[in-house]
């Protein structure tokens, strides 16, 4: 499952489970004030910590998410917690990251941190092998972007029919690398040689 999981109400707390394992139990306790004021001690606390502290940095960005939800360090901790995931292990924890970028997109859609997530947790679904996740992601791309500059339609359209394959929808990946070909115009480019490859084998 690629979306955030059914969130339940208790009295306190909502809880978002997702498909890595990881869990935010969001509180709403707090007022907006003192949600802010922890959220800066919370701050504080990372600021004086060794910077190989990996787990007391997970802690203390995950109590950021989910005691201080509406704080502009929420969202700020969310991307953290990403780039924790992301660079803090060999392997990368992927799953982990997915967790977060999908949290911060579902709660705060307006971010400003919205492309640099995006463009994050499509490689994260490409790791993890969740090819309708990336091409639910392409598709918003080519809607909001749909005439970007002839590499970057070549470099995007290739990695959606990857997916698009990858996900068993061959006549729309055949439609997308033929895509590719048609915009390259026989120059023949990097891009150009992978699709047409990619076409012989479907």
């Amino acid at each position: 499952k690629n979306d955030l999981a059914d969130v339940s109400d208790d009295s306190d707390s909502n809880e978002a489970s997702f498909s890595g394992g990881l869990t935010f139990k969001i509180s709403d306790k707090l007022s907006l004030e003192e949600q802010q004021e922890l959220a800066k001690k919370l701050y504080k606390q990372m600021v004086e910590l060794d910077e190989n502290a990996l787990t007391d940095f997970i802690n203390l960005h995950k109590q950021v998410i989910e005691k201080c939800p509406k704080t502009d360090q929420a969202q700020e901790s969310c991307w953290r917690l990403s780039n924790l995931y992301f660079m803090g292990y060999q392997p990368p924890d992927f799953e982990g990251c997915k967790a977060c970028l999908e949290h911060l997109l579902k709660q705060y859609p307006d971010t400003p941190l919205l492309p640099d997530a995006k463009n994050r947790l499509i490689i994260c679904y490409q790791k993890t092998d969740d090819n309708n996740g990336v091409c639910r992601l392409y598709e918003e791309l080519f809607q909001n972007d749909p005439e970007p500059d002839d590499t970057t339609f070549m470099i995007r359209a290739l990695e959606y029919a990857n997916a698009l394959a990858g996900a068993g929808r061959t006549d729309e990946a055949r439609a997308w690398y033929t895509k590719v070909l048609e915009k390259d115009n026989g120059k023949n480019s990097l891009q150009a040689r992978a699709a047409r490859r990619k076409l012989e084998q479907l």
